[in-house]
Order: C-alpha cells, then sequence, then structure tokens
C-alpha cells in the first residue's frame, strides 16, 4: 500500500505538512515576548545576562530543529518513501543515539567554555553570573531538547507534521506561566531568576519529549519502532548526518557556470541528489531582432553549467544510487519561437543528460542522470500568449501549433538498466537512441 505522501493531491499534502508548523511558530513567536517581559522584570543585569547566551541558545535549537532535524525528517521520508520499514525503524533508534550524543556535546561545551566565552563577549561581574545560572542549566538537560527536536522530526518525516505541531502547542501554552512563575516568583518566594526561565524550559521539553515517544511507539509512523533489535549502523548515521551538516551550513554563492566550482564543490559535499536548475532569462523578441549575443544567452549560461557539472559527476564520480537532475523545458520539444536559442539550449541539455546516462551505465557507475521537461503554458512562455505571425501562403497558426503539439511517444531509459517503457516526452528522464 502507498504512502498517502504519495498519492494524495500536493496542494493537500503542502498544507498538511506547512499548517500545522508555521502556525506553531507564530505562538512561538509570542512566548519570546512573554520570555523578554519576564527577563526584563529581573533587571538590566539579567538582561544583559542573557543576551550572551542567547546567540548559542538560538544556534543549537536551530541545528536541532532545522539542520539536524531535517536530516532526520529526510532519512525517514525516504525511507517510508521507499518502503524499507526495518530502515526506518533503525532510523528512530539512531536518531535518539544522535541527540543524546549532541546534548551531551553541547552540555560539556557550556561547562568547560562557558565562562571563558562569556568573558570573551564582554560579560563580566553580576551579568556573567546571570549568564552562567542560565546556561548551566539549560545545556545540561540539553539532550532532553534534542529527543523532543528529533521525536518530532520524525513524525514530521512520516507525513505527521499535525501531532508534533499540537504538542508543541500545548508545551508553549504550558511553558509561558510557568516560566513566570519559575522566573518571578509568585506571592512572597522570590522566584529563580534566570535559571527559572531555564528550569521551565527543560520540563516542558522533556514532557513534550516523552509524549511524542508515546505518539511513535502507538505507531503514527505506521510501524512500531524496535530498540532492542536494532543494531546501529554507519550508512544510517552518515545519511541524517549529511544531510544535517549540509542544512547546517551556509549559502555558497558563486558563478554556477565555473567549472571550477563545479568540481570542488562535489569533492567536498558528495551530495547523493544533485539538481542543476540555474539559467538566464531569455530575451523575448522575434528572431530578426535578436543579436548573437542576445540569441545564445542561454546556451553561455544553462547549457555551461550543466555541461560542467555533470562532466564532475561523471569524473568524480558521485556514489552509486545518485541522482543528478538536470531542468530543461518543453520548450525543447515544441520550440519557443519569442525566445531566441533557449529552445535549442533546453534540447542540448536533454541530450547532455542522455549522454551522461549512457556513460554511467557503460561504466557501471549506478549514477542516474534524468532530465525534466516542465511544460509551456502561457504563464511561463510569452511566446504561447499571441500565435506569431503567420506568412502569406503559409500553414494557419492553429494547424501549426496542434501538428507540433502532437503527444509523441517516446521510450524512456535509466542509467544502469536496460528495460525500457513508452512515456509521454514531458516527462521522459532523457532522450535515447
Amino acid at each position: 500500500m502507498s504512502h498517502p505522501l504519495l498519492i494524495a493531491p500536493i496542494g493537500r499534502s503542502l498544507l498538511r505538512l506547512a499548517g500545522p508548523t508555521t502556525a506553531l511558530m507564530l505562538v512561538q513567536i509570542l512566548v519570546a515576548v512573554a520570555d523578554v517581559y519576564f527577563v526584563g522584570r529581573l533587571g538590566t543585569e539579567a538582561l544583559a545576562g542573557i543576551a550572551l547566551v542567547i546567540p548559542f541558545v538560538t544556534l543549537m535549537a536551530n541545528i536541532a530543529n532545522g539542520a539536524m532535524g531535517g536530516g532526520v525528517a529526510a532519512s525517514m521520508a525516504r525511507a517510508l518513501g521507499a518502503g524499507r520499514i526495518d530502515d526506518a525503524r533503525a532510523i528512530v533508534m539512531h536518531a535518539l543515539v544522535l541527540a543524546a550524543a549532541f546534548g551531551l556535546l553541547f552540555a560539556g561545551f557550556d561547562w568547560l567554555a562557558a565562562p571563558s566565552l562569556f568573558g570573551l563577549l564582554g560579560g563580566g561581574g553580576v551579568a556573567l553570573e546571570q549568564a552562567l545560572s542560565f546556561s548551566h542549566v539549560w545545556f545540561t538537560g540539553a539532550v532532553a531538547i534534542w529527543a523532543s527536536s528529533f521525536l518530532a522530526a520524525l513524525l514530521r518525516g512520516g507525513g505527521d507534521a499535525t501531532t508534533p505541531s499540537l504538542y508543541g502547542f500545548v508545551a508553549s501554552l504550558t511553558y509561558v506561566p510557568l516560566a513566570g512563575v519559575l522566573t518571578l516568583g509568585v506571592a512572597d518566594w522570590p522566584g529563580l531568576g534566570l535559571a527559572g526561565s531555564a528550569i521551565a524550559s527543560l520540563v516542558v521539553a522533556t514532557a513534550t519529549a516523552l509524549a511524542l515517544a508515546r505518539a511513535v511507539w502507538d505507531g503514527r509512523l505506521g510501524f512500531i519502532p524496535s530498540v532492542t533489535n536494532t543494531r546501529l549502523r554507519r550508512d544510517i548515521f552518515r545519511e541524517i548526518l549529511n544531510v544535517g551538516f549540509m542544512g547546517s551550513l551556509t549559502t555558497v554563492t558563486a558563478d554556477v557556470a565555473d567549472p571550477v566550482l563545479a568540481g570542488s564543490l562535489l569533492e567536498q559535499y558528495q551530495p547523493k541528489t544533485l539538481v542543476l536548475n540555474a539559467g538566464a532569462s531569455p530575451l523575448m523578441r522575434p528572431i530578426h531582432h535578436h543579436t548573437w549575443d542576445t540569441f545564445n544567452r542561454n546556451w553561455e549560461v544553462d547549457v555551461r553549467q550543466t555541461f560542467h557539472w555533470i562532466r564532475e559527476a561523471l569524473l568524480l564520480p558521485l556514489a552509486p544510487q545518485s541522482t543528478v537532475i538536470a531542468l530543461s523545458s518543453g520548450a525543447a520539444l515544441f520550440g519557443s519561437p519569442l525566445s531566441g536559442g533557449y529552445a535549442g539550449a533546453k534540447a542540448t541539455i536533454r541530450f547532455i543528460t542522455a549522454y551522461a546516462a549512457d556513460e554511467s551505465s557503460r561504466a557501471g557507475l549506478g549514477i542516474r542522470f534524468i532530465s525534466l521537461l516542465p511544460k509551456l503554458t502561457s504563464a511561463t512562455d510569452p511566446a504561447l500568449r499571441r500565435p506569431p505571425p503567420t506568412p502569406h501562403g503559409a500553414a494557419s497558426p492553429s494547424t501549426s501549433t496542434s501538428r507540433r503539439s502532437a503527444p509523441a511517444r517516446t521510450r524512456c531509459r535509466s542509467a544502469g538498466t536496460s528495460s525500457t517503457s513508452p512515456c509521454h516526452p514531458i516527462t521522459c528522464p532523457a532522450p535515447t537512441s
């Protein structure tokens, strides 16, 4: 039976995944406002102290929920999508092991380096004491925060964004009054100051982690995880960490058509999936209004970057089972009369991808090369918004268009296999001889 994410309408799936998470983010913004209010009531020393800690708290939270959490979610989604239930069960255990490891790593870093680091940032006196009173408590319990983040990521990777968002919403509503009492006190009790805010965070994170763990072991992922029968595997750790570390990095700003860039980045990151989607915007005008420079603009960018990156993927080569996806266009099949050399450039991208697929198959590299040809519409190609002028005696536009738009049939082939199947040219991986 197919997973619901594989057969449900795309729009509904996006709303199910993004809607609950977006709503939770809005609630957490209000929680942050409440935090600022509580700390502000403690005085300027507390504000100065928390200012020293917040960058590191934000760093850990973003890595746990975003980068590494994204690696956990992506691994679970790939395993379930491919029907690898045994791997999916193993991913749960591996995620919890990583959560414990990262939590202990950040806790050790806090106790060993925080005093010196806060001092280098200008912290001293009461402000430094306030900062340490928060960080020592918060980072000591970091394992609970990592566990709740990774368990939520497992559920999101399984297509259930509602459960972690609902638990997060309840946790936020619980945290605000608890943090207020523990930070500022109640009645004659003065509270614990910044340490109280950290304790409130850990109490809520621990409760959330336990609730999410129960949801996972109740079968919300479509299976019951196993702890005792799971053997730790290097390949699963690598799969999670590869995505997680990539998500922790910043974007590289460079010329995508630079062959040196292509080789160095592929060698450095060894991606499992490479998507080539760069290109220049064609100048929209009839053929006789183009110069050679405007006509070949897409050859100099679109084709060049595709050639360099695919060449480097074959020379390195990428690991077996890697996938290279090159974006072509429906114009490669039907032309685009007002965009100069755009259609020819996109057709060449399709051929380059096919040649690379043949080379991968011939050398036994196991790399899949796929070209995607998005269908042209009046929204994506201005040339379709009005028919080109018809010379006297030529076929009418309607006749020409119907002839070009006939649903031709071709054959598809992926690298590493000799089997073929008929498909419409818009969705063919690449042309084959």
